[in-house]
């Protein structure tokens, strides 16, 4: 995964192991023995969940590109590596 975020976005991506979040990992993880991932495209005044939840143009004009990249390169026969 990170090869294919650095080809589109040409830089290593920040890989953070873990986070905090009401988001069910482990359902797919421990309970059903599949891989996931978790790419949040966000930034720390986004107002995640609130009524006023934005995001920045610039944050989506860099998100796009990556998942496409991601999900071109998965499609492609590309397994992201784990890591």
């Amino acid at each position: 995964m990170r090869r294919s975020m650095e080809r589109t976005i040409g830089e290593a991506p920040a890989v953070i192991p873990s986070m905090g979040g009401s988001i069910c990992n482990d359902l797919f993880t421990d309970l059903l023995g599949l891989p996931a991932i978790w790419i949040p495209h966000s930034y720390a005044a986004c107002s995640q969940h609130a009524p006023d939840e934005h995001i920045l143009m610039s944050v989506t004009r860099t998100a796009l590109p990556i998942m496409t990249g991601l999900y071109w390169d998965i499609g492609a026969g590309n397994v992201p590596e784990a890591g």
